[in-house]
Parts: C-alpha cells; sequence; structure tokens
C-alpha cells in the first residue's frame, strides 16, 4: 500500500469504522437497572403485613418503571406511594414507580415501597427473603432483602440484584 492510499484510507474508512465501533459499544447489553440498600421491615408474629426497600437506579437513556413484584414470603405485593394531604399521610396503591432515565428512585419509609400482604411466616430480624421485580421494558430482577427493625444507616446493606431472562 503506498503512502497516498494509507492517506486516502485513514482519511475516508478509519472515521467511518471508529464510528461504527461507538454505536456498536452504546447498543453493547449493560446492567440497566441496579438495585441497593434491600432490606424489609420485621413485623411483630401477630402481624402479617410489612414493607420493602430500596434503592432502584436507571443508567440507561430511557425512561423505565417498576411495574410489579412478587415474593414467595407473602401472598400479595403492592407497589405503594404515601401522600400528604393538609398535613395526613395516607398509603396508596400505585400502579408503577417511574424510573425516570439517568436517575435514582429512592424506596424509603414515608415514600414509594412494597407492602408485602399475608406473609407466610414471621419474619426475624437478620432473616433473608427474596422478591423478583418486574420492569416495563420487560426485565426482571431477582433480589435479596434482609430483615431489619429499623432503616440502616446508608452505608450499609450493598445489596444484589441478579439479572434473569425476561
Amino acid at each position: 500500500m503506498s503512502l497516498n492510499h494509507f492517506k486516502f484510507f485513514c482519511a475516508h474508512r478509519v472515521p467511518f469504522v471508529l464510528a461504527l465501533g461507538a454505536m456498536l459499544c452504546a447498543c453493547a447489553p449493560q446492567e440497566e437497572i441496579q438495585i441497593t440498600r434491600v432490606w424489609l421491615r420485621a413485623a411483630p408474629p401477630s402481624r402479617d403485613t410489612t414493607a420493602a426497600y430500596m434503592q432502584i437506579e436507571n443508567t440507561t437513556f430511557l425512561d423505565n418503571a417498576l411495574i410489579a413484584a412478587e415474593t414467595s414470603a407473602a401472598d400479595i405485593v403492592e407497589l405503594h406511594a404515601m401522600t400528604g394531604k393538609d398535613e395526613v399521610m395516607r398509603m396508596r396503591p400505585v400502579k408503577e414507580i417511574a424510573l425516570p432515565k439517568q436517575d435514582t428512585v429512592i424506596m424509603e419509609p414515608g415514600g414509594y415501597h412494597l407492602m408485602l400482604f399475608g406473609l407466610q411466616r414471621p419474619l426475624q430480624e437478620g432473616d433473608v427473603i427474596y422478591f423478583t421485580l418486574f420492569f416495563k421494558n420487560q426485565t426482571t430482577k431477582i433480589v435479596k432483602a434482609e430483615i431489619l427493625k429499623e432503616a440502616p444507616p446508608l452505608s450499609r446493606l450493598p445489596g444484589t440484584a441478579f439479572e434473569t431472562d425476561g
């Protein structure tokens, strides 16, 4: 290859190859949803309800939403939000929890949470249960939640999520 041919190749083909490579990298699979700080509030043996909390980060450039959750530890899991009006807090079910692109949603006491009804057994501090979370983009994740008596400090509970086919 002569020097002129090499210059022509570099001037015309290399930018195309670099652009193509950048597009392919952008399409490569990535960890779209990162879930951390997953925990469940311990409930007295006389209660068959409790709430679960977590932090969900949407790292993509597309909006998403948490649309459902399930666990073998409870008969029913609902998505809930706390809302305040006239200094009165109310808990209500929601159809989904929006996960805006490039943003983090913190599910915590007084805000969004998973509400568990019909616990299969008393949940004691230190126990662990698993949830399957379902997202609007048709992905699912299985997350491990530790049972705690009170909200953990922010430095605790790094969380673990396992991506599944979906």
